[in-house]
């Protein structure tokens, strides 16, 4: 008996064309076929783009300037933020605290030094006292600015005579170069100086730094005292009996040629011999820029808002920071959780739109161009609201009610 069943297919296959189809997988045949596949992936997009235009993942901030806050706002927990108006006065701080950069030119002070001791050994070295004029030993016997009333006749006879014994032995003239070199050396190394250059806000009044000219790796911190002028001097008087003791004069005759060195110094005075390095100067202030900014911490239970006061600007950015660091302490889970309640609620909207939909405009189940039109729609009102919400314009329900009238 020949069978009467077609021939190629398995028995399970012959039983499947006569079986009743399954309730759901008879729908979920129709959705797979059907647009409604479609819809679904572009609310999912269109939750998607929620999610991420709002921060639907964290609490949304709950502060704007201007509230009235119903009770006072204290952290929640530990916190810190920069203090713009501290930083800027620390870094003034530290600029007037700068060793500001010189260089040292001492060819001037070597200069006066030769001219010295030159003009010294020239008062020993002439036959003719007669012939000396006033401008060659009045530097050396008179006083600058002694008074005209004090003033009394002044016979370089007698200098001269007393300078000759002195220097009448030939070492008496190395003593004397080897003194003023003595004398001359810390000056040289320092510099000299009459005013800072620089202002009290620009740099240290107390010290700065100094280099030799053409060698600035050879940079020195050197006392502001140590290169001014006025003080130079008044040291020079001190130490110039010393270094002449030293170089061998006997200490009488130390003690007066240290008068005649001071009234002709008091001529000609010292030089100046330091300048001020802008360049170097600038690079001394590089390591302002990456100063670290100063910091104002709070703990919890700071208050940072103050009842029924209205908030300011500057609040709403001290509670922002709070916030955000009151965000940041949480665990993952609680973006989670946060994530998954904003997607409920989207998934709610689209299911009592799409009710509504289905029962009182049915025809656009069918139209894919204009769902798709109006979900777009809806996430570009939302991200309009969101930029809309800023306190500078506080006009988010502008998009929504446009949205509501098209």
């Amino acid at each position: 008996m020949s069978s009467s069943l077609p021939a190629g297919k398995t028995r399970s296959e012959r039983v499947a064309t006569v079986a009743p189809v399954s309730r759901w997988r008879s729908w979920y045949e129709r959705l797979r076929e059907s647009i409604a596949v479609a819809h679904i992936v572009m609310c999912v997009l269109v939750a998607i783009g929620w999610w991420l235009v709002l921060g639907a993942w964290s609490a949304p901030f709950p502060f704007r300037v201007g509230d009235l806050p119903p009770r006072d706002i204290t952290a929640r927990v530990a916190f810190s933020v920069p203090n713009a108006q501290k930083t800027e006065q620390q870094r003034r701080r530290r600029r007037s605290e700068t060793l500001v950069v010189y260089v040292n030119d001492p060819r001037s002070l070597d200069e006066l030094r030769s001219r010295l001791k030159t003009e010294l050994l020239k008062l020993v070295d002439t036959k003719d006292i007669a012939k000396l004029t006033e401008k060659e030993w009045k530097p050396f016997l008179v006083r600058p600015g002694t008074p005209s009333s004090q003033k009394t006749p002044v016979d370089p006879r007698a200098t001269v005579e007393r300078l000759r014994k002195i220097f009448q032995e030939k070492s008496a003239r190395e003593q004397w170069a080897k003194a003023l070199e003595a004398l001359f050396e810390p000056l040289r190394q320092h510099g000299l100086l009459e005013q800072l250059d620089h202002d009290p806000e620009d740099g240290s009044q107390l010290a700065i730094r100094v280099y030799p000219e053409g060698r600035p790796r050879l940079t020195q911190q050197v006392s502001v005292d140590e290169i001014d002028v006025k003080t130079q001097v008044s040291a020079l008087e001190k130490r110039l009996p010393e270094e002449l003791k030293k170089a061998g004069f006997a200490p009488e005759d130390a003690q007066w040629l240290s008068r005649l060195v001071m009234n002709w110094i008091g001529h000609h005075g010292l030089p100046v011999t330091l300048k001020l390095d802008p360049k170097a100067t600038e690079e001394a202030y590089a390591p302002l820029a990456a100063m670290a900014s100063v910091e104002d911490h709070y703990q919890p239970g700071d208050r940072l808002a103050e009842a029924y006061r209205p908030l300011s600007r500057e609040t709403v950015w001290l509670l922002r920071a709070e916030h955000r660091a009151w965000e940041a302490s949480h665990h993952w889970l609680h973006w989670i959780g946060y994530s998954m309640a904003s997607l409920g609620w989207y998934a709610a909207i689209f299911v009592l739109c799409g009710v509504y939909i289905a029962y009182h405009h049915r025809e656009l189940l069918t139209d894919f161009r204009r769902i798709a039109a109006t979900l777009v729609l809806m996430l570009a009102v939302v991200g309009a609201a969101r930029l809309a919400a800023a306190d500078t314009i506080r006009a988010e329900l502008l998009p929504v009610l446009l949205f509501g009238m098209t």
